[in-house]
């Protein structure tokens, strides 16, 4: 990883640790530690403000194609192409434990919001709801006919959205696994869905798809709110801000959007990213828009103004996985 002041533009630091590509990248909550995985199997942690690997946690892994902190920032989930997700202590890099159950590469986890639990969605078209303290398989989530590329749990982990190959969203009732309802069915996007979030009240989903489109539900109803359009690619990635009225998206077009959800109005573009944004996460406080782009560079920005505050370069080019054959995008 390169790190670069903005206005002297020179290199301060270099961060090795992967041998290829980079796969996935995570910022913790707090946004003082990145977590990467590499397509040669490695977990990587680093730590932000001191420009230095922190822990290069060592076990049995295979390409990593996603990762993900918990709420408490103790543990890492990463998700692999050999359909397991492996369960990481942040703090010395220990593997706790492995989940398996996948009969196909994992392509997305996440954590539920008290990181209790954790959800896996993969190419074989299934969610798996797992216990993160014991391992154990909860629910298995059936519906999707594509693989799952997406999926995301409300603010008060009550319910998890999840996105696919299939072009639909769906939302599930988490505790009890049962399939709430399918939007979109008449309205719905016209390619696979990359991207889901949910608004911090739970009120309404956001979903980002390949036909270039954001499309705003309502979570209760499943009625399509509106449309966003402007990107001039797929829609990799989506953000609430903590207040719940501006959206991010992140495209494969290189750009940022951010939105007002309240009216649909484009509020800014965020230009400079010389490749698509499959990452985005606002500080907790809202002051800050952190994005990882495929040109192995994160950005933090301040949405207020548009100005990029610094950026943080990878040396290797990064990836996200999101094709059924396993091909990357980039």
């Amino acid at each position: 990883m390169h790190i670069w002041e903005l206005h002297t533009r020179k290199e301060v630091a270099t961060l090795k640790g992967h041998h290829i590509s980079v796969g996935a990248v995570a910022v913790s909550p707090d946004g003082s530690r990145i977590v990467t995985g590499g397509y040669e199997g490695t977990i990587r942690i680093w730590d932000v403000g001191w420009r230095e690997l922190l822990r290069a946690p060592e076990g049995p892994t295979a390409e990593v194609t996603s990762v993900a902190w918990s709420p408490t920032e103790r543990f890492l989930a990463s998700g692999s192409g050999d359909g397991a997700i492996r369960i990481w202590e942040a703090g010395s890099g220990k593997l706790l434990r492995t989940l398996k159950g996948h009969k196909g590469g994992v392509l997305c986890v996440a954590w539920s919001p008290v990181g209790q639990f954790m959800a896996s969605g993969s190419e074989d078209t299934m969610i798996h709801l797992w216990d993160a303290g014991s391992g154990e398989l909860l629910q298995t989530l059936e519906g999707h006919v594509n693989h799952v590329l997406s999926a995301a749990w409300s603010y008060d982990g009550n319910f998890l959205a999840s996105g696919s190959e299939d072009s639909t969203v769906r939302i599930w009732d988490a505790p009890g696994g049962k399939l709430l309802r399918t939007v979109g069915t008449r309205d719905g996007h016209t390619s696979r869905v990359i991207s889901v979030a949910w608004s911090h009240d739970g009120l309404f989903l956001a979903s980002g798809s390949d036909d270039k489109t954001i499309r705003l539900w309502e979570s209760e109803s499943g009625s399509l709110l509106r449309i966003l359009e402007e990107h001039k690619g797929g829609v990799w990635s989506l953000a609430w801000s903590p207040e719940g009225r501006v959206l991010a998206s992140g495209s494969k077009d290189h750009r940022i959007c951010l939105w007002d959800t309240g009216n649909g109005d484009l509020l800014r573009i965020l230009e400079g990213p010389k490749g698509g944004v499959w990452s985005l996460a606002w500080a907790q406080d809202g002051r800050f828009l952190t994005s990882e782009s495929a040109d192995s560079t994160i950005r933090i920005w301040d949405p207020q103004t548009g100005a990029l505050h610094c950026a943080y370069r990878f040396p290797y080019t990064s990836y996200r996985l999101i094709h059924p054959a396993g091909a990357q995008q980039n």
